[in-house]
């Protein structure tokens, strides 16, 4: 079979690789390589895990472990990775085999963060969340019985449990156990996204070489606890045409601070409708568990927001206050991230879900005071 001996090749050079570098300084880079095999997770189906999906994860990874953000140490970050992945959709059948040979090809790209969790003797345990962007071959609008996914461009979120063990000064033996989720979080309709559950095996090499200065200046988000205001535009599709309704998100809220790392969060999420639901037009103003009869919703949520560096990633759930629903929605839940560019004021962007099913996703801003 073509993909395993390219794999099979990848991890030669890499072994190689690592036995011409052995003997130097402490590592502060790597190269890892393992190919992948999965199943599409269908709840609705008479078997849990259903078709197979084959691929790979190129990662460069970028050691943190001589750097003494307070983050770092605290979360026992170990790597920062910039990832190519590919994965073979072709096999997939979808619901009850009717969306068979429709899904193509995904290709994309992805940034990670290692966390070790654990270690036994030699060998260590990790967690490694990832985010990143797609290129699915076929959708919707191309072949219309793909009904799960429904645009080229599409998010990747993967969460990975890894196990690794040395094979040497600067080679490792990869496992890893992990869920990917492809999707446009409701930019274009019908989208229910792609989950798989996926194995790999893969190794890794170091690259020896001096180890990272420290640096001059390290950034730090307000010390304190804070009052934080974000808004952004997204955008629900229309359900089987190209265009899509305008929509806006809004947050108000108070963060305490737990440490310099993590925020307990609470506060109100609004959303702006450009349309509300129209039975007289359904197919044009239909937004799924999003639809509302009216042009606002209101929620109160609780959540946390983890602070590494610039960036903060935070999670809420939240339970709606009003929300005039057409499928009587009364929770909802949001994740997203903010980028500063000062200690005050940065660019986010949040993921709004109901239920397992995404709604829009926003861009904007959000102001610290």
């Amino acid at each position: 079979m073509k993909f395993i001996r390219i794999s099979g090749t990848l991890c030669t050079l890499l072994w190689l690789q690592a036995a011409l570098v052995y003997g130097q300084q402490s590592p502060a880079y790597s190269l890892s390589f393992s190919p992948a095999i999965g199943a599409h997770i269908l709840p609705e189906n008479d078997r849990a895990l259903n078709d197979l999906i084959v691929g790979a994860d190129l990662t460069y990874g970028m050691s943190l472990q001589n750097r003494r953000d307070p983050w770092i140490e605290r979360l026992n970050a170990r790597e920062f990775g910039i990832s190519l992945f590919f994965r073979d959709l072709n096999r997939l059948d979808g619901h009850l085999d009717t969306s068979a040979n429709s899904f193509g090809k995904a290709y994309g790209a992805a940034i990670s963060l290692d966390f070790q969790l654990a270690k036994a003797g030699p060998v260590t345990f990790h967690f490694i969340p990832s985010a990143g962007i797609a290129y699915i071959t076929k959708n919707y609008f191309t072949h219309p019985d793909n009904r799960f996914i429904g645009s080229h461009l599409n998010q990747m979120l993967k969460a990975a449990l890894q196990l690794e063990v040395p094979l040497g000064e600067t080679f490792d033996l990869l496992a890893n156990v992990h869920v990917l989720h492809l999707s446009n979080g409701g930019f274009n309709i019908p989208n229910s996204g792609i989950n798989s559950g996926n194995v790999s095996l893969g190794v890794k090499s170091r690259f020896k070489t001096e180890n990272a200065r420290e640096p001059r200046r390290v950034f730090r988000q307000l010390d304190r606890n804070t009052v934080e205001l974000a808004a952004g535009i997204g955008r629900r599709g229309v359900y089987q045409r190209r265009r899509g309704i305008a929509r806006a998100g809004f947050y108000g809220g108070y963060n305490y601070r737990l440490n310099e790392v993590i925020d307990l969060r609470g506060g109100l999420n609004a959303a702006y409708y450009g349309t509300v639901f129209d039975p007289q037009r359904r197919n044009e103003t239909y937004q799924h568990f999003g639809s509302s009869y009216d042009p606002w919703r209101l929620g109160l949520s609780l959540g946390v927001g983890v602070k590494m560096s610039r960036v903060e990633v935070r999670g809420m759930a939240g339970r709606y206050l009003h929300f005039n629903s057409l499928h009587d929605i009364n929770y909802y839940w949001n994740a997203g991230g903010t980028f500063f560019l000062s200690p005050h004021w940065g660019v986010q962007s949040t993921l709004h879900m109901h239920r397992f099913q995404a709604d829009f996703v926003d861009l904007g801003l959000a102001v610290k005071i």
